[in-house]
């Protein structure tokens, strides 16, 4: 059964001139060290944005508000994203569900969704 759902877009550009301008303060406000290693250009982190807030999104339909540095998003080894909860007492509330994810970018846009199952 479906208990949370979020969904999100991001635009490239826009994430492309923040990078520009600020990608250090950027980077360290939002992401995990682990998510920064696999920062491939624009696109990909554009995607990884949308995912942290579908994330947020799915998230607040169970009472659960995390932060941007609660969880890394990741890629296993064929490619597919995974959502790894860095808090400890969020993955509690969460280890009895699985949670979706998919990612897809086209030209100027970065598109998220995040599916909370119990």
């Amino acid at each position: 059964m479906i208990v949370g759902i979020g969904i999100d877009l991001c635009d490239i550009e826009r994430i492309q001139k923040i990078l520009n301008k600020r990608q250090s303060h950027f980077f360290n406000k939002l992401f995990n060290n682990d998510e920064i290693e696999n920062f491939i250009n624009p696109a990909n982190i554009a995607g990884r944005f949308a995912t942290k807030e579908a994330f947020y999104k799915a998230c607040n339909s169970l009472g659960l508000f995390p932060t941007w540095k609660d969880i890394s998003i990741l890629n296993n080894k064929n490619g597919a994203p995974y959502i790894l909860i860095k808090n400890e007492k969020l993955q509690q509330k969460l280890e009895s569900y699985k949670i979706w994810v998919s990612i897809s970018h086209e030209r100027k846009m970065a598109i998220s969704i995040v599916i909370i199952e119990q």
